[in-house]
């Protein structure tokens, strides 16, 4: 499988929405490249939490790093990769967006991170409304939840995450390049594809949809940013999967109880891997 041009290699792991075993896939491709001796870490420009599903993890995690808001995600694409700390999580996912009470709305969003010294915070209405609870307020207090830092702006949400700061996703990712990677996992979020500003052509694309893990190496497909249209490129992206002389592998994704996942997925990504070579 080929490299990408005067860089590292980017795989992207895309799915068809959330929950559906993305990132159960990228930490897999991650640890297993790097078994393999290839540097490899992760890199997710937007990520979304839906707040009830992760208090118990926030209060858990969020002590461990100077990071004020991430997510599952983040948390285990980081820590899949021995190059990247906790104190990378907001290099890793440099956008994180909290929403409640569903996807479409967001409370609080920060975008940057700290060890670039551009961390900006918002919320909504909704979440300003928030943090005068009671509950709410015994949450930030034990995690640090900064939404006394936040700016209130109208309309926060996923569509939104990509006119915040478009710049800093590819800021982010270029100081993890400073690593001298070999490999880089891309991972997009719900039905979005990993795109930000001046990314690099996708070189092997891995599809987690219906149950299932469609392997396209060599792929090199590549789309332009526009801020204003985050879930672009879909149906770019499915013509050329799709495409007739396209060689591609698949397996299905058994992804049963949890103390398992993580071995079976390897065990699937290694087989996709032998397959595509």
């Amino acid at each position: 499988m080929q490299q990408g041009s005067g860089g590292p290699a980017i795989y992207w792991v895309v799915g068809n929405g959330t929950d559906v075993g993305k990132t159960t896939v990228a930490t897999a491709l991650i640890k297993v490249l790097n078994a393999r001796g290839q540097r490899t870490i992760g890199f997710k420009p937007y990520a979304a939490s839906l707040l009830f599903s992760i208090v118990d993890f926030m209060v858990e995690k969020y002590p461990l790093t100077p990071c004020k808001l991430f997510g599952n995600d983040a948390w285990e694409l980081t820590a899949a990769s021995p190059l990247t700390g906790p104190e990378m999580i907001d290099l890793v996912v440099p956008v994180q967006l909290l929403c409640y009470p569903n996807w479409q709305s967001a409370i609080l969003v920060r975008s940057g991170s700290l060890l670039l010294d551009n961390v900006e915070y918002f919320c909504s209405d909704n979440g300003a409304a928030l943090s005068e609870r009671t509950d709410f307020q015994a949450l930030a207090r034990v995690t640090g939840l900064p939404l006394g830092e936040a700016v209130v702006r109208d309309g926060l949400g996923l569509d939104e995450a990509a006119r915040l700061a478009p710049e800093k996703p590819k800021q982010a990712f270029t100081r993890l390049l400073d690593l001298g990677v070999d490999a880089v996992v891309c991972e997009g979020a719900g039905g979005w594809l990993p795109v930000w500003q001046d990314c690099p052509a996708a070189n092997h694309v891995l599809e987690v949809a219906d149950g299932r893990v469609l392997f396209c190496p060599d792929l090199n497909f590549s789309l332009p940013f526009d801020p204003t249209s985050a879930g672009q490129g879909r149906e770019s992206l499915s013509t050329a999967l799709n495409a007739p002389d396209r060689p591609t592998v698949s397996s299905p994704l058994y992804l049963a109880e949890a103390g398992r996942r993580a071995e079976m997925a390897q065990r699937i990504v290694k087989g996709l891997l032998a397959k595509a070579s």
